[in-house]
Order: structure tokens, then C-alpha cells, then sequence
């Protein structure tokens, strides 16, 4: 039986909060996670950064503390009376979470922006509150929230084991009725949940929740489900194994009589009781509900949306530094909502913000790093973990126009326009030459690295190649010089690129368009709305979409950009829809499309050693068959760019990123 009882996160990891990266977020129901590693992702060599690299951390944690310290704010609280003495907040054995740097200093107000009314940069702020979470090797799955867990030897039972004391941040004791509500009171009910989330079914059947005392639990599986440990390891947002039963019960009409339940949905101007119950326990962890108790180290003062969104510290929070202070070292964390991207971004130059990490393009950076000595602050690079930023996805369902059709579905043909694309060119244009031109798979160094030779497959650039192998597939050209169907229409590939976390892929898109050109291929490129992106895609009516595989480190349980994984699989969104209704609706996989899903589902019941063999040949086929073709990867484009002001402490500085959250902002400080 594997056993766990570390209480000690480290932190050395890649993680940026929530809708950063692979946006598979449209539908996707689980936040990715790997099997246990043998060695971190090493980041480019290329890659500037200026924060120093975090040193070594503590893999234990240290003999039992006999005193805690406090926040002076806190202390007064506790000398005047209206609060608890820290040793009755924290429980019995807290989170003891490592520094990067070295021990804080309590106070402040950490000022930042957000962009949007709807940007989820909360769940990176607020940090991890799952069961589990992940350690600084970026794969291992290691206690959070739960004390201790484990797993049968069969792969069937989990086992978790919470803290003795542990409390919500209004002080209200944190049990497993917490568990219980979650699962019986919002999970199996229908109309909260109709359709019950993937991650805690195997072989058909949801698992079934079985509460032993007030702090032990176990979730029991018909079939063997290691998988199901990597899925609560990586919950960084959404559903998180338990929600707070003496507040949410107000809302519920299992436990409020209905008129009362549908007079609160009448005064919040919702429809159903299940509107307003999502809502107010805020599953997308948007913060639409600052009444919310959590367990996050800072607690709501304001809605997400508000022209200020305020959080202020949450006395109960669970985690405290190696030294016994109870965390967060900061006292309230302040976001200005800016929408006008250029706004925020001269506003960070002039070094308005403490630490700004989102909504920065590659473009602002020399600027950024100009200004810095003058305003006092540096810049960070955090280089992606998915291995991609600019992938080309080639839809292989697409049948709008069959000839074109065919024509995607060509391996040959993709080949050639692989082949074509000039990715130095591009690394130095948009990306200021920090990534390498590669194919979609994760960096080096991972576990699940297939090697250099598909890393790199099919990257040289080379034109009279490119040239030779379309003319054997479209060798009739019209007037114009370019290359005609069989059926003596002229082909026209249709590009597609959202502008999102910063202007790179419209310029991507912009540039592989002249390179497909250049070798006779005409192509309709034209830059979409988020919205309108996803309903052509789940339409199938796009060909050719960028897009970066953020999560794809995360193999088997982030499967949206290495197999058909649902309406919005870029690479085949009809066979994503017959994966996803289990082959009901949709389009049934062939050949190697098929062949990569057995090797997903692999996955579920698999070992560790296991998972990384099915990895690596799942990465493999990616390579082989380009249904995603590479451009430039990691770089840190994708919202891994920070401006941190010189006295804003425990920063980590060049590690590979891809979910936020892990860097462990409570143990933020100024100095």
C-alpha cells in the first residue's frame, strides 16, 4: 500500500493559473496532472530571466513546533479578544510550505490588475486548495489540504486522511461533511451536476464516497483507476472534493425549506435554484461570490469584475513557513480591473504594480526590461512547460469542402507544409528568439520526452523539399502561380488565431501564411473572436487553427491536444464528440487517431513506469502524424512574464510554468 504523509510543499514548479494556457477550458471538466517523475524540466538556456533561482528546498518537514507566530495585525485581534490565539486557528499538524528565498516579513498590500471582468486569475492568486497537489519536479502528486492519503494495491480504494483542527475561514471546523455535501448534495444531484464529471468515473461508474470518522475518507472504484490520484492532485480550479456545508446549505432545498431557496433565486435575479446555487459557491473560481468562505490564504473583500477586487488575509489559512509564522506574509492583495491591455501594460512599465504577471505580450518586454533599473522592479521569464505556444492543429474531421478535406488528412501534404515553415525566423520576430522550433511535445527533460528525434521531426526548414513532395500531391498550378485541386478549383488552406494573452498569434499566423505561400499554397488567413472560434470549431467548420498545448505535460489527464478528447478537439472535435457520448454521436476514429485514444484510456489503470512507455509513444505518434504541427516552443509568452518590484521577496525566478498557482503566493513578501 503507497502511504503519503509529507506535510511539506516545495515549490520549485511551472504552474500559471487557471485559463492560461490550453484552452480546452471551454469544456473541459479536470486540471491536468502526471505520473511521478525522474527529473525536472530543465528551462531553455536561452531564456533571460533576472531573479535569482530559488535554492534548494526542504523535502520534510521539520520536527513538530511548539509556537507559531502571526501576522501583528492578527495579534492584536488576539490581545484585544475577538480572535482565537494562533495555535487554536492552525490545526494540529499544519502545511509546512517552503520559501523560495529565505523567511518573510509580515504586512502590505500587494497591488496588481486583472484585464477582463471574466479573467479566472483568481485561482493562481488565491493558490492551490486541493486534496493533493504537486511537487517542485512538476509530477509528483503530494498532500495539500488532506494530511495524508493512500492507495490500495489494486487501484481501486483512496484513502484520505484530513487535519485535525482545520477551519473555514469564517472558524467554522472543516470535516468531512464537507466531503459528504460535495458529493451527495452537489455531485449526484442532477440538476446541479446532469452529467457527472469524468475524472471520478472509471469503466462507466462513478466511484462511490464513503465516510469513515470526521477527518477520513475514501473514494472506492469498480475498475483499477490510478489515474484518479493525478486528477485530485491537479484540481486548480473548479470542484474541489468538498465544499463548506454550514454555508452552502442556505441555498440548497435539500436543507432550506423551497420557498426561502426561491426567494433568494428571485432577489438575485436567477431562474432555478441551481443557477444561484452555482454562484454562490463559485465553481469556476471567479470569485462571483465575496461571502464565499474558503481555504485559501486570502479571503474576498469584493466580487471578481469589481472595478477593485479586494482580498485581505484569512486568519484560519492551514499553511505556515518553516519556521512556524503562520502564512500569508502579505495582508491584503489589491487587482485594479484595466480592459485596455495598453493601459496595463504602460501602467507596468511605469511600475505601477508590485507584481504584475498577466496580460503582458512578448512585445512589451524590451520596454519593460529599458525602464526596469529606473523604476525599480525586474523581469521574470517563466518558460512554458506544454513544449508549444504556436501550435498548427489541422482539423481531420473537416468535410465542408471534401477536396480540402482530403487534402488535410494528407500526411504527405502536411509534411511539405511542416517543412516549409522558417521557425527561426519566427522564434526572432515574435518571440525574441528565447524558444526553439519543435514539434507538439513536452520539453526535454520531462519524463515523458520521446528524444531529439521527434522533438524535431519534420523542423528542418527547407523549401525545395516542401516543394518537391506538393508537387507530387498538387502539381497543377492556375495563372496566378498557385496550386490548383484535382478537380481544377484552387486549393486554399483557411488559417485561423484568436488574439489572446497578447498579440503572438495573429503574427504567427500572419507569417506562416507568407511561408505557405512561397511554396505555391494559397491561404485565407483571418484572425476570429474567442466565441465565434470555439462555435466554428464545434461546427467543424475550421480547417487550420492556432492555438498552444498548454497542459500537454500533463499527458493523460489534460488530453485535449493528443487525441480526440471532445465539440472542441482542434484536431478532430466529431471524433472528440463520439469519445465523449461514447461513440453515441460524432465521428468514429480510424487508424492512428484511434490508436492514440487506446493509449490514452491506457493510462487510466496504468503505473507509473507504465505511463511514461504510453506517453512517450503517444508523443511519438503526435510527431509522426503532425495532426498538430510545431512552430516555436518554450517560451514564456503565454502569461509566463512578470514585472516584480525590487523589494517583492520569494519570487522564483527561470522555472518552466504552466499552471501559476504552484510558485505559492502566500509565501510572498516585501522586504
Amino acid at each position: 500500500m503507497k502511504v503519503f504523509t509529507l506535510t511539506t510543499i516545495s515549490l520549485l514548479v511551472l504552474l500559471l493559473a487557471l485559463a492560461a494556457c490550453g484552452d480546452a477550458e471551454e469544456e473541459a471538466t479536470a486540471v491536468p496532472a502526471v505520473p511521478e517523475p525522474t527529473q525536472v524540466m530543465a528551462a531553455p538556456t536561452a531564456m533571460p530571466t533576472e531573479a535569482p533561482a530559488p535554492t534548494a528546498m526542504p523535502t520534510e518537514a521539520p520536527a513538530a513546533m511548539m509556537t507559531y507566530g502571526e501576522s501583528p495585525d492578527l495579534a492584536s485581534m488576539v490581545s484585544a479578544g475577538t480572535l482565537p490565539p494562533v495555535e487554536e486557528r492552525l490545526p494540529e499538524s499544519p502545511l509546512v510550505v517552503p520559501v523560495f528565498e529565505e523567511i518573510g516579513q509580515y504586512g502590505g498590500t500587494w497591488n496588481l490588475a486583472y484585464g477582463a471582468r471574466t479573467d479566472r486569475f483568481h485561482g493562481s492568486l488565491r493558490t492551490s486548495a486541493g486534496l493533493l497537489s504537486i511537487d517542485p519536479d512538476q509530477v509528483t502528486i503530494i498532500p495539500q489540504v488532506a494530511e495524508s492519503y493512500d492507495i490500495s494495491p489494486d487501484g481501486k480504494v483512496f484513502t484520505f486522511n484530513l487535519r485535525e483542527g482545520h477551519r473555514w475561514s469564517d472558524g467554522m471546523p472543516f470535516t468531512t461533511e464537507d466531503v459528504r455535501f460535495w458529493w451527495e448534495d452537489i455531485i449526484l444531484n442532477d440538476e446541479l451536476w446532469p452529467v457527472k464529471p469524468s475524472q471520478y468515473r472509471t469503466g462507466g461508474e462513478l466511484g462511490k464516497l464513503e465516510i469513515v470518522d470526521d477527518t477520513t475518507f475514501s473514494f472506492s472504484f469498480s475498475d483499477n483507476f490510478r489515474l484518479f490520484e493525478e486528477y485530485v492532485g491537479m484540481r486548480a480550479y473548479g470542484e474541489l472534493a468538498y465544499q463548506p456545508k454550514h454555508y452552502m446549505r442556505q441555498f440548497h432545498p435539500d436543507y432550506t425549506p423551497q420557498a426561502d431557496v426561491d426567494k433568494l433565486v428571485a432577489d438575485a435575479g436567477f431562474e432555478k435554484w441551481a443557477q444561484l446555487f452555482e454562484d454562490k459557491h463559485d465553481r469556476r473560481n471567479t470569485i462571483s461570490n465575496a461571502e464565499l468562505v474558503s481555504l485559501y490564504p486570502w479571503s474576498p473583500r469584493s466580487r471578481g469584475g469589481d472595478q477593485q477586487l479586494i482580498l485581505e488575509r484569512n486568519p484560519y489559512y492551514y499553511g505556515v513557513d518553516p519556521d512556524g509564522n503562520q502564512l500569508p506574509y502579505i495582508d491584503r492583495v489589491v487587482a485594479d480591473l484595466i480592459e485596455d491591455i495598453d493601459v496595463l501594460s504602460l501602467r507596468t512599465i511605469a511600475g505601477d504594480f508590485d507584481m504584475q504577471y498577466r496580460q503582458l505580450a512578448m512585445d512589451t518586454v524590451p520596454t519593460l526590461r529599458k525602464s526596469a533599473d529606473e523604476q525599480g522592479y525586474r523581469v521574470i521569464f517563466w518558460a512554458g512547460a506544454e513544449g508549444q505556444d504556436a501550435g498548427l492543429m489541422f482539423n481531420q474531421n473537416y468535410d465542408a469542402k471534401p477536396a480540402m478535406g482530403d487534402l488535410i488528412r494528407n500526411l504527405d501534404f502536411r509534411i511539405a507544409l511542416s517543412h516549409a515553415i522558417d521557425r527561426e525566423k519566427i522564434n526572432q520576430l515574435v518571440f525574441l528568439g528565447v524558444g526553439e522550433g519543435r514539434q507538439n511535445v513536452v520539453p526535454k527533460g520531462h519524463p515523458f520526452y520521446p528524444g531529439d528525434e521527434y522533438a524535431f521531426k519534420y523542423t528542418e526548414f527547407d523549401q525545395a523539399k516542401a516543394n518537391e513532395i506538393l508537387e507530387g500531391i498538387l502539381p497543377n498550378k492556375g495563372s496566378d502561380g498557385f496550386r490548383l485541386l484535382p478537380d481544377g478549383n484552387q486549393a486554399v488552406l483557411e488559417l485561423t488565431a484568436v488574439e489572446l494573452f497578447g498579440t503572438f498569434w495573429p503574427q504567427v499566423g500572419e507569417l506562416v501564411s507568407e511561408m505557405w505561400e512561397e511554396v505555391a499554397l494559397k491561404v485565407d488567413y483571418r484572425e476570429e473572436e474567442r466565441s465565434a472560434h470555439y462555435t466554428r470549431i464545434r461546427s467543424n467548420e475550421q480547417q487550420v487553427a492556432i492555438w498552444n498545448t498548454g497542459g500537454i505535460e500533463h499527458l493523460f489527464t489534460y488530453r485535449w491536444w493528443t487525441m480526440p478528447f471532445g465539440s472542441v478537439s482542434r484536431i478532430a472535435p466529431l471524433s472528440g464528440v463520439w469519445y465523449a457520448s461514447g461513440g453515441k454521436e460524432g465521428v468514429e476514429p480510424t487508424g492512428e487517431l484511434a490508436r492514440v485514444i487506446e493509449l490514452h484510456d491506457k493510462a487510466d489503470s496504468a503505473t507509473p513506469d507504465e505511463k511514461i512507455e504510453l506517453a512517450q509513444e503517444v508523443f511519438r505518434m503526435q510527431a509522426d502524424n503532425l495532426w498538430t504541427i510545431g512552430t516555436v516552443g518554450n517560451t514564456p509568452a503565454v502569461l509566463g512574464i512578470a514585472v516584480v518590484n525590487n523589494d517583492f521577496r520569494n519570487v522564483p525566478g527561470n522555472q518552466p510554468h504552466q499552471w501559476w498557482y504552484i510558485f505559492r503566493p502566500e509565501q510572498f513578501f516585501f522586504r
